[in-house]
């Protein structure tokens, strides 16, 4: 199964940029305005990607190569040292398009 079905990715050309609301709303028109606990966060940057995330009300996925330390001022649900943990961690079997990821242990 391709990985465009279990995970979307979205810019914008105008004037809405991580962590501002905006990209989100786009964001989430794009993919058909799904349930806010239906969506994770991908990201490496703290300051956008992840509080941006989380300002937004949605969980997110803090990706640390580096294992730098977690911050205790940035909300992060889950963290990763590798991309392939994302599908291990998130999509047994590559089949599912919404993920239940409370389920899924390794919280920060």
């Amino acid at each position: 199964m391709a990985l465009s079905r279990t995970f979307a990715q979205f810019g914008c050309a105008f004037d809405c940029s991580k962590p501002r609301p905006g990209i989100f709303d786009v964001a989430f028109a794009r993919m058909g305005r799904p349930r806010k606990d239906e969506v994770l966060m991908i990201g490496d940057s703290l300051t956008s990607d992840i509080k941006g995330g989380s300002d937004y009300g949605i969980d997110t996925c803090w990706y640390n190569p580096s294992g730098a330390p977690c911050p205790t001022d940035v909300a992060i649900t889950y963290e990763i040292h590798a991309l392939g943990e994302l599908l291990t961690r998130f999509c047994p079997g590559f089949g599912a398009v919404w993920i239940p990821f409370r389920q899924s242990a390794g919280l920060c």
